[in-house]
């Protein structure tokens, strides 16, 4: 079974790679997909709501493994409120996205003879956003699993249910 830190980190990091992916892909989007009437103000969010995640992701992650410190941003109410918005949020967003690809993806007409690359960068985007939306799922179940065997709940520091990992110690006795 892996470690608390380790699916943490895990779950962390891929949030922070699908942001940073996402945001890519709605940039593109907002930026030269024009058959679809609502696809650049969905696009716009998409870019704005990613980049943001994957700049709070990075802060998250700089902040997961100090199981000493006192830190607002180590406890474990922090993470967790950090992450929940993100699951109906990209959840919706996704449903945006994918609710628009029918306007690039019908080539019969508005066709400008590259509706293949048009429909498969919203089709990417809309479900790379329902996937963050399920790593965000994961890794608040992650942050609830470390602090399971806690009494005091979120309130207490992220890393401190670490403490048995031999890995885990060893880097924080470096710190």
């Amino acid at each position: 079974m892996m470690s608390n830190f380790t699916l943490r980190t895990t779950f962390y990091s891929l949030s922070l790679a699908l942001a940073f992916c996402n945001q890519g892909f709605g940039l593109f989007l907002g930026i030269t997909v024009d058959l679809s009437p609502h696809q650049w103000i969905f696009s716009i969010i998409l870019a704005s709501v990613c980049f943001l995640t994957w700049i709070w992701s990075s802060v998250l992650l700089a902040y997961n493994n100090r199981p000493t410190s006192t830190h607002a941003l180590t406890s474990a109410r922090a993470h967790f409120y950090s992450f929940l918005p993100l699951v109906p949020i990209f959840f919706a967003v996704g449903i945006m996205i994918l609710s628009q690809i029918h306007f690039n993806c019908h080539t019969k007409e508005f066709s400008d003879g590259e509706a293949d690359g048009w429909c498969g960068a919203g089709a990417t985007a809309g479900s790379l956003s329902i996937i963050q939306s399920i790593v965000a799922t994961l890794a608040i179940w992650s942050i609830l699993r470390s602090v399971s065997r806690s009494h005091t709940g979120l309130k207490t520091n992220i890393a401190a249910g670490d403490s048995n990992d031999t890995k885990v110690v060893a880097l924080a006795s470096q710190a």
